[in-house]
């Protein structure tokens, strides 16, 4: 019973136009992967104690070519950020910092195993004087954020152009009035 009713629900959506996604089970099978950023106050590659966290980090995990999640380590966070339900398999972790010279690779390799939870640190040397870095803010580019920058950036260039006709158009009146007619 469960089973039809299930597909009649299936076929009223799609044939309402409606997109259909399934939604993948999260089971044991599913691992984490767990990013702690830090400041390596002594440039030696290793965290040690007393080393705070390291904010405004940006990590990308990718499957070959492919990203599978985005993560953002704001100012304020305190302890490791993680991607969860990660399947099974190897990935890479790329990071990036604008306050921060990397001191640990950027782009790690990782394998991640059904049921665990992984860590990855990374570390980096402040770079620039603290007073320019504190007052630098940092806009995630999601989505809206970059629709507005486009936006901007046409209106900026519509601008500009209609500048440029606007002069050339002066300049061609100009030269009319003062060509002499036979």
């Amino acid at each position: 019973m469960k089973r039809v009713l299930i597909a009649l629900l299936v076929a009223v959506a799609l044939c309402s136009g409606a997109r259909l996604t399934l939604a993948r089970r999260l089971d044991a099978q599913a691992a984490g992967l767990c990013i702690l950023t830090y400041i390596d106050s002594n440039d030696n590659g290793l965290r040690d104690s007393g080393e705070p966290t390291l904010p405004n980090v940006s990590a990308t995990l990718k499957s070959g070519e492919v990203i599978v999640a985005n993560l953002f380590i704001a100012e304020n966070a305190t302890a490791q950020a993680c991607f969860k339900n990660v399947q099974p398999g190897t990935y890479t972790v790329e990071y990036a910092s604008p306050f921060a010279r990397a001191v640990t690779p950027l782009s790690v390799p990782i394998t991640v195993k059904a049921g665990e939870t992984a860590i990855l640190e990374f570390g980096g040397a402040a770079v620039g004087s603290g007073a320019s870095a504190a007052n630098t803010i940092i806009i995630p580019l999601t989505r809206p954020v970059r629709l507005v920058m486009a936006l901007g950036g046409a209106l900026i260039v519509m601008g500009v152009m209609l500048g440029l006709g606007l002069i050339i158009r002066n300049i061609q009146a100009l030269w009319r009035r003062q060509t002499p007619t036979r």
